[in-house]
């Protein structure tokens, strides 16, 4: 997978911000508050910056001291920014950061989207469930050092590298492309269902109560011909749209039970144990086929396609709001 475009010092230099060897500045700038309506370019705004609710920010170049707000229903679109302190994103509102380093965690509250694209994360990604329609969080050539933790909206990771363990339990889906995680991946209670292809996940992987679910190579839900790698065990339990599990390598057992209909697979390399409804797969026929038209009905649900078209629309709409306004003047 491609790496992002920003270098590992950037975060390292983010951690040193944090730390005492800057206490004297960021005690002075603790209580300022900076709202953004507008554009701006490569300045630094210290302590922290606010996107009032349902207003636009557009930041190319700028570095923020503090954390970041952004507000409901507002928009903040950042590229080649700086962002040392942890970013929260309430319900409704469009966070868009593109070859931008973010120092600490990441938050949403239900937001429409969260877009990241060659983005550096010095903390954790979390999504939280909003009182809104769910959302999605899109992951691009992005490093994340933390955890994924979502429990909202549509998750697609591709090209990303977790430090961390990945969860998303009840989640719309889960789909996972060319992407690397370093711990556990859990996938629980997905109405769309979940994918994983071409991956690496070097902890346990469990895929526990979702609807369709396609490991490996295949065409269940998505195109897939490369090979997943599993550092460990493999469980595939209580899904009930079909399960396809195909051309995977997996250093521990491949295990599951209640899968409705049974799973279909072939060619995987199992270095541990086989068990449960994984003893004796089946090859791949129809029973799975038709769950990609399936999930398309789950509300919430988009493809990798069709986030990025939502997001090209709602970035394209902010930009062209953030320039009527002109500069946000700091």
């Amino acid at each position: 997978m491609r790496k992002s475009s920003r270098p590992a010092a950037v975060l390292a230099a983010l951690a040193l911000a944090a730390t005492g060897a800057v206490t004297t500045a960021a005690t002075a700038s603790a209580d300022l508050v900076t709202r953004c309506v507008g554009t701006a370019g490569e300045v630094t705004v210290p302590g922290d910056l606010v996107v009032p609710s349902g207003r636009t920010c557009i930041l190319e170049g700028t570095t923020v001291t503090g954390q970041v707000r952004v507000q409901s229903g507002a928009n903040l679109v950042v590229t080649d920014g700086t962002l040392p302190d942890r970013v929260v994103v309430a319900s409704d509102a469009y966070f868009d950061a593109t070859d931008t380093a973010i120092g600490a965690n990441l938050t949403s509250n239900g937001a429409y989207g969260v877009f990241l694209e060659g983005a550096q994360v010095g903390g954790h990604v979390v999504g939280r469930a909003g009182d809104g329609d769910p959302g999605f969080l899109y992951s691009m050539n992005t490093d994340v050092e933390g955890r994924i933790d979502a429990v909202d909206g549509a998750v697609y990771l591709d090209s990303t590298r977790v430090g961390r363990f990945v969860s998303t339990e009840g989640t719309v889906s889960t789909d996972i492309i060319d992407s690397t995680i370093a711990r556990e991946l859990t996938v629980a209670d997905n109405a769309a269902g979940a994918l994983i292809c071409a991956s690496e996940v070097d902890g346990n992987a469990s895929y526990l109560g979702n609807t369709a679910v396609q490991v490996g190579a295949g065409d269940a839900l998505a195109e897939c011909d490369e090979v997943n790698y599993f550092g460990a065990d493999l469980t595939v339990s209580g899904n009930t749209g079909g399960v396809a599990v195909a051309d995977n390598i997996i250093r521990g057992d491949l295990t599951g039970a209640d899968n409705t209909p049974a799973p279909v697979g072939s060619d995987n390399r199992v270095r541990g144990e086989l068990g449960g409804q994984f003893t004796d797969l089946r090859a791949a026929g129809p029973s799975i086929s038709a769950q990609e038209d399936a999930r398309a009905e789950v509300e919430g649900y988009r493809t990798g396609e069709e986030i990025l078209t939502e997001r090209s629309d709602r970035r394209e709409a902010a930009v062209s709001e953030g320039e009527r306004i002109g500069p946000a003047g700091f």
